[in-house]
């Protein structure tokens, strides 16, 4: 159960967390003593489909980070977020980044960078 204005990035019990991604077949890689990624498919029965990789802080059972591929582990798209500090943490800014096909045929390199404060949302909408 999430704490008032607490984060869903905020992952209560890490480990179960972990056990679980492990016995779905998700790939669960310890880096070291605070960093654990977990790369799952977004669609579990498209072996064809997008993967997103999330990296963990296991000294704050939040994650930091996620980068979406494509099946052919081309890199799509990233977001970082960044955290209050406080027995419960809640986001306080996202950097986005990802390529876009421009009309001229070009691609470019987009950040979106976007910060939150005192957000409330009616959600018996």
């Amino acid at each position: 159960m999430l704490a008032q204005g607490q984060s869903s990035l905020f992952i209560e019990d890490l480990l179960t967390y972990l056990d679980n991604a492990a016995a779905n077949g998700f790939t669960v890689n310890h880096i070291n003593n605070d960093f654990v990624t977990i790369e799952e498919p977004l669609d579990s029965n498209d072996q064809n489909s997008d993967v997103v990789v999330s990296l963990i802080d296991k000294s704050k059972n939040l994650v930091v980070a996620n980068r979406l591929y494509d099946a052919n582990e081309n890199w799509k798209s990233s977001i970082m977020y960044r955290y209050n500090e406080g027995q419960y943490p809640t986001l306080k800014a996202t950097k986005e980044n990802s390529y876009v096909n421009l009309p001229s045929g070009l691609s470019a390199n987009m950040e979106v960078y976007s910060t939150y404060e005192n957000l409330e949302f009616d959600v018996n909408l």
